[in-house]
């Protein structure tokens, strides 16, 4: 899939290069993880999973334009930095 998408324009060129370089973690989480965190009430319920996923798969650099999710991992469990996709940019690429 890389390679057809490759010379197509800058962004797909960008796709590509994350397909190639892409390390798959699988991470599994039990239904009472899910509700500990639901009944916590610390994150909303539509981005448990994502949190879940995130938490579970050792990241380092959570990246969301869901500003109220980045609010509740940063204030609440700090487990990993969290940033907007601008202050990604700001951070890591200029």
């Amino acid at each position: 899939m890389s390679k057809r998408l490759y010379n197509k324009d800058w962004g797909s060129q960008i796709v590509a290069q994350i397909w190639q370089q892409l390390q798959v973690i699988y991470v599994n989480f039990t239904a009472d993880e899910w509700l500990k965190i639901e009944e916590s009430g610390l994150i909303p319920r539509e981005d448990i999973g994502v949190y879940l996923t995130a938490s579970k798969g050792e990241t380092k650099c959570f990246v969301s334009a869901n500003y109220k999710l980045i609010r509740c991992l940063v204030q609440e469990k700090k487990e990993f930095e969290c940033l907007t996709p601008q202050e990604f940019v700001d951070k890591y690429l200029e």
